[in-house]
């Protein structure tokens, strides 16, 4: 359902992701990846800091909880959470969300 997909002759699962490694966690490895494609100066807060680059996936693909997805233990359930594949801009306020970015 992303732009990126729709607009792409030739995108699938392994032009972001490599079958033969554990990348999971690894931003840096995949924002390289969007970066083959997007322009970190077209990221609408690419001026905000340098680690900005390194980190497209926290911006552009937010953690949503799978539907009917849920991790029981005998105390608790938490549900289960995948990154969102639509790849589209989250940035509302950007001053917002590079406090967000940087913890403060």
């Amino acid at each position: 359902m992303s732009a990126c997909y729709k607009n792409s002759r030739d995108m699938s699962c392994a032009t972001c992701h490599d079958p033969h490694q554990k990348e999971s966690g690894d931003f840096e490895v995949f924002s390289r990846r969007c970066q083959k494609c997007h322009k970190l100066d077209d990221c609408a807060i690419a001026d905000m800091g340098s680690r900005i680059g390194h980190n497209c996936v926290e911006c552009h693909m937010a953690k949503n909880p799978v539907i009917g997805g849920v991790l029981r233990s005998s105390r608790n359930a938490a549900p289960i959470l995948m990154w969102d594949h639509f790849i589209k801009a989250r940035i509302p306020n950007s001053q917002q969300a590079l406090r967000d970015f940087r913890g403060d």
